[in-house]
């Protein structure tokens, strides 16, 4: 990464001004689990800063840690009173979520 990056300094200016007023690019892991899943579908529906007030509303909701049988555990009534209020899902954006939750815990 390190020699793309003086790659792309050396070679565009402008992108070098980029790279030393934000710094070099770091790519973040997380375990491909299924928590990572929901983040990543909730990340996709709304803007950074809301994302992450929603995503800890939702694993709150979820009992602290978000796994397929703590998702399920909230339909239907408990979803739209915590959910769909509190977090401010709709089904729309909520609609990813349980299919995986749905496909992750069918044991077939």
């Amino acid at each position: 990464m390190q020699k793309a990056i003086r790659h792309l300094r050396k070679s565009d200016p402008v992108l070098a001004g980029i790279i030393d007023r934000v710094g070099d690019y770091r790519i973040e892991f997380r375990e491909p689990d299924f928590e990572t899943l929901v983040k990543s579908i909730v990340y996709q529906q709304l803007s950074g800063r809301v994302a992450n007030v929603i995503f800890g509303r939702l694993a709150s909701a979820a009992g602290g840690k978000i796994t397929p049988a703590n998702i399920l555990k909230l339909r239907p009534a408990r979803m739209r009173k915590r959910i769909f209020r509190i977090c401010q899902l709709n089904n729309f954006r909520l609609a990813p979520t349980f299919a995986s939750s749905d496909a992750a815990s069918d044991p077939s």
